[in-house]
C-alpha cells in the first residue's frame, strides 16, 4: 500500500508541470498570480517529502523480507539435503548442492526484495494510460496497443532466455564443484603439486558456457533493442497524433497539454524499460529457485525416530553383531565395513577410530 501510494505522488510531476506551463503561458507571472505560481512550485518539495516518506519504510520493510525468505527458504532446502540418505550423497557432488541451495535462496530473496517494482510497473501504467485518455482520447489508444505489443516481443524473447538460464545454471553447479574440489581438497594438492593441472581444469570448465553466455547476452540485447524501438514509435505516434488534431480543428497549443502527453507518454515509456528488466529479473530468479528444487524433489516425508526416547529410553547395552555396511548402493560392491562385532554399556566411554 505504501509503495503504491508512493508511486501516485510520483505520478503528480507532470500534472504540477501542466499548471505552471498553462498558467504562466496564459497569465504570465503578475502579482495576482505570484503567490499561486510558489505554491505550484513548493508542490515539487512536498512531493518528495511525501514520496519518501513512503517509499523509504515500505523499502525496508519488503528487504526484510527478503532477507527472512533467503534464510528460511536456504534453511529449509539444508534440512532436506542432510536428511537425504548417505547414498543420495554419494552420487551428487556437495559443491553442486551448495551452488544450488545458494542459487535458490538468492532467487527468492531477489523477487521478494523487489516485488515493488510489480507495484510500480502496474500501477504506473494504468494511471499515466487513463490521464493520457483525459487530455487527448487517441493518444491513450495508441499507448495501450504499443503496451501490448511490447508486452508481446517482450515474451516471445523471454521464452527462449528461459531455457538459456537454465543451462547457464547447471553450467555453474559443475564449475562450484570444480572450485570446491580444489579448495576442499587444497592440502593434498599442495603436497601432490598439481596445482597447475587442477587450475587448469577448473578454467576449462569456467569457459565451457561461454558461447551460450555470449548467445544469452545478444538475445538480451535486442529484446531491449526493440522495446527501445517500440516507445520510441509510441512517442512520435502519440505527438503526431496531438498535432493533427489541433491542426485538423484549428485548435491552439498549450505548452501545459502538449507536456502532459509527453510526460505521461514517457512514464509508460519507462514502465516499457522497467517491465522488460523486471521480467528478465524475474526469469534469472525464476531459474534459480527451478535449479534449486531439483534438490527439493529428491525430499522425502520424514519419519519421526525414536531418538532415545520412548520404550529404549533406559537401555543398558548396546550390541552390533555382523555388520557389513558400504556407501556404494551396487549388489556386490566394496565393503567399507565388514563383519563388524561390537558391544558397549550405558555410561562406558569409548573412541572410535578410522583407518585414516
Amino acid at each position: 500500500v505504501m509503495t503504491w501510494l508512493s508511486n501516485l505522488v510520483h505520478l503528480c510531476i507532470p500534472l504540477i508541470v501542466v499548471l505552471l506551463s498553462n498558467e504562466l503561458q496564459t497569465n504570465g507571472v503578475t502579482e495576482d498570480n505570484f503567490y499561486y505560481l510558489l505554491f505550484l512550485s513548493s508542490l515539487f518539495i512536498v512531493r518528495n517529502l511525501v514520496g519518501w516518506s513512503l517509499h523509504g519504510p515500505s523499502r525496508t520493510i519488503e528487504e526484510r523480507n527478503g532477507f527472512k525468505n533467503r534464510a528460511d527458504y536456504k534453511f529449509g532446502l539444508l534440512r532436506g539435503v542432510a536428511g537425504l540418505p548417505i547414498s543420495w550423497h554419494n552420487e551428487h557432488h556437495s559443491g553442486d548442492t551448495g551452488d544450488k541451495i545458494e542459487k535458490g535462496g538468492n532467487g527468492l530473496s531477489g523477487f521478494a526484495s523487489n516485488t515493488f517494482r510489480v507495484v510500480i510497473v502496474a500501477n504506473s501504467m494504468v494511471v499515466s494510460f487513463f490521464i493520457l485518455l483525459f487530455f487527448d482520447p487517441g493518444a491513450g489508444f495508441i499507448a495501450l496497443f504499443m503496451m501490448a505489443l511490447t508486452v508481446f516481443i517482450i515474451e516471445r524473447f523471454d521464452r527462449k532466455l528461459v531455457e538459456y538460464y537454465r543451462i547457464l545454471n547447471r553450467a555453474e553447479n559443475k564449475i562450484y564443484e570444480k572450485v570446491m574440489d580444489v579448495i576442499a581438497n587444497i592440502n593434498t594438492v599442495k603436497i601432490l603439486g598439481i596445482e597447475k593441472l587442477l587450475l587448469s581444469s577448473v578454467r576449462d570448465e569456467m569457459w565451457k558456457p561461454y558461447k551460450l553466455f555470449k548467445k544469452t547476452n545478444v538475445t538480451n540485447e535486442f529484446k531491449w533493442f526493440f522495446a527501445s524501438l517500440c516507445t520510441n514509435i509510441m512517442l512520435f505516434l502519440i505527438l503526431a497524433y496531438h498535432f493533427w488534431g489541433r491542426l485538423y480543428w484549428e485548435l491552439p497549443i498549450l505548452l501545459g497539454t502538449f507536456y502532459a502527453l509527453y510526460g505521461y507518454a514517457m512514464q509508460v515509456a519507462d514502465c516499457f524499460f522497467e517491465l522488460a528488466g523486471f521480467y528478465g529479473d524475474v526469469l534469472r530468479w525464476r531459474a534459480g529457485v527451478t535449479n534449486s528444487e531439483e534438490l527439493a524433489s529428491e525430499f522425502k516425508p520424514q519419519k519421526n525416530g525414536n531418538n532415545g526416547n520412548g520404550k529404549y529410553q533406559n537401555w543398558k547395552n548396546l550390541k552390533i553383531e555382523s555388520l557389513n555396511f558400504s556407501y556404494h548402493t551396487k549388489d556386490g560392491a566394496d565393503l567399507h565395513l565388514e563383519d563388524v562385532w561390537f558391544e558397549a554399556t550405558r555410561g562406558e566411554k569409548i573412541a572410535l577410530i578410522g583407518y585414516t
